[in-house]
């Protein structure tokens, strides 16, 4: 006969779905939370984001392109999407299908039906690419595919954000998604006070421009957003609010494509194919510690050479590292107001906004004053 207390604990077992779900959570929900500590975290590791998917040996949006991303172990995949005319959301950049598949017309004037009739075009498609087997996804079919395994950033290409998050909801993936819009002084306040995107990570892209980027950080600092995006087109813009930025744990995110020099101050991908330590690196060392790019296995490989990442999850340190400095570097102890860091804390090359180099290592050594900056290559 069963001891009573054994009925009682297989009873509470069942009740509860089984005593293994409690203690052992599936490994997808697992690896999401891994990426998501990983860019809650502002001292972490640089982090990539695939610019349109994978698309080296696939068509842009497309789910292939999110697969050889997740392959590749990308934590952050962006997908643009628009809405057809018929209400359903859709992986698409343009904002018609030209050029991208094998059919014709404004993504917003045909049915989705319609546009599931043609193919996707390899690569970034045009007319000399070659028809594929892939269609355009819808974006469930997207969030679906992620779901447990990579971080999705919806490009909203028309103001569609309360039907995307509607589907996120319903979904049930949330906390898979990653959304930003165009923020300046004037509506930063609005953007918050909306309550739209309490439910998902939500990162303000700000423009270079009349505003400096200290007085925007002053604006969000009560938000705490993990991130900005920051386009601009000189250096000295990111170099100015960098540190502001840094001071209260947001992180920057940067976009390196070839067709926008504009948004990197020049720093472009075809540029760090060449020379990553010189563009890639350089812009790291601005503060940048999200990067968005179209040659993520390079830049993946750039970041894990540089020990700035680890592909297989589990940060790289490093121990014993020596700081090439013009004077002397001061040696952190305890909490460090100017630089936010702390002694002890995770390993990463990094650089203030002002030009003040900081190394550290798994004891946080040293920083270099601001006439000394410290670059990638000068670690030992």
């Amino acid at each position: 006969m069963i001891s009573r207390g054994k009925f009682c604990l297989a009873l509470l077992a069942f009740a509860l779905g089984g005593c293994a779900s409690l203690t052992s959570p599936p490994e997808e929900i697992q690896q999401v939370q891994i990426l998501r500590d990983k860019l809650f975290d502002p001292r972490g590791e640089v982090l990539v984001v695939a610019h349109r998917g994978c698309w080296e040996n696939a068509p842009e949006n497309s789910i292939k392109a999110l697969d050889d991303c997740i392959e590749l172990g990308v934590p952050v995949v962006e997908v643009d999407v628009r809405r057809t005319a018929d209400g359903v959301l859709v992986a698409m950049h343009d904002e018609s299908i030209d050029r991208t598949t094998t059919g014709s017309g404004r993504v917003s004037e045909l049915r989705y039906g319609e546009i599931a009739l043609f193919h996707l075009k390899e690569g970034a498609g045009g007319s000399l690419s070659t028809s594929t087997d892939q269609r355009v996804p819808k974006l469930e079919e997207i969030l679906l595919r992620a779901s447990g395994r990579v971080l999705i950033n919806i490009d909203a290409k028309a103001e569609i954000y309360d039907d995307i998050i509607r589907e996120l909801r319903s979904l049930d993936l949330l906390d898979h998604a990653i959304l930003k819009a165009e923020v300046d002084l004037s509506n930063v306040s609005s953007f918050y006070e909306s309550r739209l995107f309490d439910d998902v990570i939500f990162m303000p892209k700000f423009t270079e421009g009349d505003q400096s980027l200290s007085d925007f950080a002053l604006a969000i600092e009560r938000f705490r957003p993990v991130a900005v995006e920051l386009k601009f087109s000189s250096e000295s813009f990111i170099r100015e609010g960098a540190v502001d930025l840094a001071e209260m744990g947001t992180r920057i995110w940067v976009n390196t494509l070839s067709e926008s020099p504009e948004k990197s101050a020049g720093h472009t991908d075809a540029l760090a194919l060449r020379d990553p330590d010189g563009h890639w690196g350089h812009l790291i060392t601005l503060g940048a510690s999200i990067i968005q790019t179209d040659h993520p296995r390079v830049l993946l490989e750039f970041l894990s050479s540089n020990r700035l990442i680890s592909i297989s999850g589990r940060p790289q340190h490093l121990s014993g590292t020596q700081f090439a400095c013009a004077r002397s570097p001061r040696v952190l102890q305890g909490d460090d107001r100017r630089t936010g860091l702390r002694a002890g804390c995770p390993s990463f090359l990094a650089a203030t906004g002002s030009g003040a180099g900081v190394g550290i290592s798994e004891n946080c050594i040293g920083v270099c004053g601001s006439s000394s900056p410290i670059m990638p290559g000068d670690v030992k």
